[in-house]
């Protein structure tokens, strides 16, 4: 395997972990997404363009590796979610 390919496998890599670290750290818990009355909570979704994890289809929706967590973790917690989108990565953060 060359030097490149072998840096972008680890860029990849890196990627990944660092999406899977900030989903759990931004996951509120179960008391979170419910109130007291029992009325569920909006979760707010922050993405940008970023292929294979957020991509948006050519009618406007998003989908991608991302997309699809957040749709499990709302599903699971009962609550609804909205998507926010931003045009750069930095604006994201």
């Amino acid at each position: 395997m060359n030097n490149l390919a072998q840096n972008n496998k680890i860029a990849a890599a890196s990627v990944v972990g660092m999406l899977v670290i900030w989903v759990f750290a931004c996951l509120p818990s179960e008391s979170v997404a419910q109130t007291g009355t029992g009325k569920a909570v909006k979760l707010s979704v922050g993405t940008t363009a970023i292929p294979p994890f957020a991509m948006k289809t050519a009618g406007g929706a998003w989908e991608g590796l991302g997309i699809e967590l957040w749709q499990a973790v709302a599903s699971a917690m009962g609550a609804q979610y909205e998507i926010r989108e931003y045009d750069t990565f930095d604006q994201l953060l």
